[in-house]
């Protein structure tokens, strides 16, 4: 549930925005953007869901490399996992970018006194934290990845990847 949702999300901040956005081609970047999250969304939740030939292989994991490897069944394939957490990972932090740079060069022509235009670009730029937060999930994403034992050792990591939300 967490691609859907975090493309959802993606997709109700482009719609707010599509309807302040004055210039044709803010409108046309917002389409290219909201096609591509879309693309995404739908891409990564299906790679995500049939991770695994046959499904049952998803919950045998291979002790000490539970989120590289699974099944340690020799019927069946997986695909690489890693990879898609990686790919899709930094195709999120690519979009959260895109997102975060449409509005601005519209709210720096707005006819408004510098100080109002300071404080609204400082407003819509806390969505760079979403930005960090992103990196910072990837930052850790090695180490939990090739945590052996998933009940205690990557127990800092979780919190830290709680901050990052």
């Amino acid at each position: 549930m967490y691609f859907p949702t975090l493309g959802f999300i993606k997709l109700s901040i482009l719609f707010s925005l599509r309807r302040i956005t004055p210039s044709a081609f803010g409108r046309n970047l917002i389409y290219y953007t909201m096609a591509f999250v879309i693309l995404l969304t739908i891409s990564v939740t299906f790679a995500n869901t049939f991770q695994c030939n046959p499904f049952s292989k998803i919950y045998t994991p291979i002790p000490g490399r539970a989120w590289v490897e699974w099944g340690d069944s020799p019927y069946g394939t997986c695909i690489n996992r890693p990879a898609l957490f990686y790919v899709s990972g930094s195709l999120n932090v690519l979009s959260d970018v895109v997102i975060l740079a449409i509005p601005m060069p519209m709210l720096l022509r707005l006819g408004w006194p510098w100080r109002q235009k300071v404080a609204l670009v400082g407003v819509f730029s806390l969505g760079g934290l979403a930005c960090i937060a992103s990196i910072g999930r990837l930052g850790v994403l090695h180490e939990l990845l090739y945590s052996p034992d998933l009940t205690c050792s990557p127990l800092h990591l979780f919190q830290q990847s709680g901050c990052f939300c």
